[in-house]
Parts: C-alpha cells; structure tokens; sequence
C-alpha cells in the first residue's frame, strides 16, 4: 500500500527508543518510521507476532501496542492507545511533516500551563499499596517534579494527593510524573494489585 493511501500517513524517524518486551525483557530500539496508527523499530534483537512492547522514545513519550509485522532488521507494532491521544499524536506528525523533515525527537506534552518551580510543598504519595512522603519540586497541568527516598519504577502508577500519573522520568531520587488525563484518570475499581505492585485493571 502506497504511504498516500494508508489511513494514517508516516514520517521518518531518527529517534532513539527504549523498549519493554512482554514486561520482561528491556532493550534499546530506533525508531524508522511512525504514524498515529504505528511505529516500525530497527531492532537487532528477537521478537514474535503478537509480543507486547512499550517504547519511552527519546522527547518523552510512551506509546505501547502488540507487533504485528516482522522485516528484515526490525519489527513493527500498532498502537494501542486513547482516541484523544492518538488525535494528539497524528496532529504532532502532521505539524512535523509539514516541516519536510524526519522526527529525531517526539513530545506529545503540551504546554497548558507555566510550570511553578521552586515548590517546597511536602506530600504522601500512594503506589504498590504504600503511603510515603514526596517533596514537590515543579509542577504543571500536565506533570509533576518530585523528590523522594523511595524508589520508584518507570511506569509506575502513582497518586499524589489527588493527581494520579505515571513515572516517566528518574534522575537519582528525582523522579517525573506525567498527569493521567481527565478521560484516563483510575477509578477504584480500575486499579489492582499484583505481586505488589499497582497496574490498571
């Protein structure tokens, strides 16, 4: 199929991915193309139709979805995510393709409010079924910066007074959080606990 006639139309990247095989096996990938239907991965390594991967790409972003085509030298997956954030997606390819150019980053944070740095505000944060004490660094309506003695790992679903987000970024005992947003954010009955650890339902 031609790239005029797919539903949603690719652009070349560059960017730097690491990727979670089936929650087990960690790896690093390079994007080759991307489109708000899927990613193609050049990947030494070995994977299998219908594997699960999640890929933090290097610009902050998380996307995940099951391989569904092999090639030589790579691999290529359909994403699985919300309309809302996949609209967000197509809109930042579209807005990268007009520019002619191949992606070397992606971000799909959006600047909604000035971040406020400086926070001394302390908090319990709540994840994997434990209450512990966080220092808010910074924080935005899309994220938050926080400090705590505790380790916590990528991925992991977190609740900070009211804020529910997601661990995307650690740097020592510094530790970034993305906001779920409102059309993501967990009931009580979405989240459960399994070998100690938090996930969705």
């Amino acid at each position: 199929m031609s790239k005029e006639r797919r539903a949603h139309p690719r652009i070349d990247g560059e960017i730097a991915a690491n990727i979670l095989i089936n929650n087990e096996e960690n790896a690093v990938a390079r994007v080759l193309d991307v489109s708000a239907g899927g990613i193609g991965f050049l990947f030494s390594g070995s994977v299998a139709l219908g594997d699960s991967v999640v890929a933090h790409l290097d610009g902050g972003t998380r996307l995940e979805g099951d391989v569904v085509r092999l090639f030589d030298g790579g691999f290529a997956i359909s994403l699985a995510m919300s309309e809302h954030k996949r609209q967000r997606l197509a809109e930042t390819l579209d807005r990268e393709r007009a520019r002619g150019r191949s992606l070397d980053k992606l971000s799909l944070e959006r600047r909604i409010a000035k971040r406020v740095k400086g926070m001394t505000q302390s908090v319990v944060c709540e994840t994997a079924n434990r209450r512990f004490p966080v220092r808010i660094v910074d924080m935005s309506l899309t994220g938050v910066a926080i400090e705590t003695e505790e380790k916590l790992e990528m991925d992991a679903l977190v609740v900070i007074g009211k804020m529910r987000g997601s661990v995307v970024r650690c740097e020592g005992n510094r530790y970034g959080v993305r906001l779920l947003a409102p059309e993501d954010c967990l009931d009580p009955a979405d989240i459960e606990f399994e070998d100690g650890e938090l996930r969705r339902a």
